[in-house]
């Protein structure tokens, strides 16, 4: 499990540089509760994988944050089901690497 938070611990409030820092240094209720739901779910997150989307979610480019957002949304998803999850795993089939498989007792999914 890792132990890591995924928000700096010293907010300003910046809103022209990015999602991450808006949403990193909001101080409304909701962005507060945001942060929470996150942070627990991120520290779910395998700690072999978590640095590399830590620096994406933390990332001053949107694409990269909103990309590692929607990542630790379907890894909790995909947790709450009795199925196996490999993260990055290696597919000899596939040119490219995936972000999850997903494995039932009657195989990938």
């Amino acid at each position: 499990m890792n132990q890591q938070s995924l928000f700096h611990s010293c907010p300003s409030w910046i809103t022209d540089q990015g999602r991450f820092q808006s949403l990193n240094s909001c101080p409304n209720k909701w962005a507060k509760y945001v942060r929470i739901w996150l942070d627990e779910a991120f520290r779910h997150y395998p700690s072999v994988q978590s640095k590399d989307l830590r620096e994406r979610f933390r990332s001053k480019d949107d694409r990269q944050h909103r990309a590692a957002y929607f990542e630790i949304l379907i890894y909790t998803l995909l947790k709450s089901t009795e199925n196996s999850i490999k993260i990055q795993p290696e597919v000899k089939e596939w040119e490219k690497v995936p972000d999850f498989l997903v494995e039932s007792d009657r195989g990938p999914l």
